[in-house]
């Protein structure tokens, strides 16, 4: 498993924070540096590009987000 930038893990440390949180943000970043390096081998590209690239489209759909939540609650499930 790829491990936390040291200022991510300075900042867990700082914090004080749970075992079970740096597990699991470990694991979120592992598989965040593996998308990244494959989207790089296969466009040809380096890998901060590809990031920059991914975290612009990420922020975009998150920046929508609230529209989709709203959509959503107006199809509530009734079961």
């Amino acid at each position: 498993m790829a491990p936390l930038p040291p200022a991510a893990a300075l900042l867990l440390d700082d914090l004080d924070a749970p075992p079970r949180l740096r597990a699991h943000l470990r694991a979120v970043h592992d598989v965040a540096v593996s998308i990244v390096d494959w989207l790089a081998a296969v466009s040809g590209r380096e890998p901060w590009e590809v990031f920059l690239d991914l975290d612009d489209h990420l922020t975009a759909l998150a920046d929508t987000a609230d529209e989709r939540l709203a959509f959503q609650n107006s199809h509530p499930i009734h079961g």
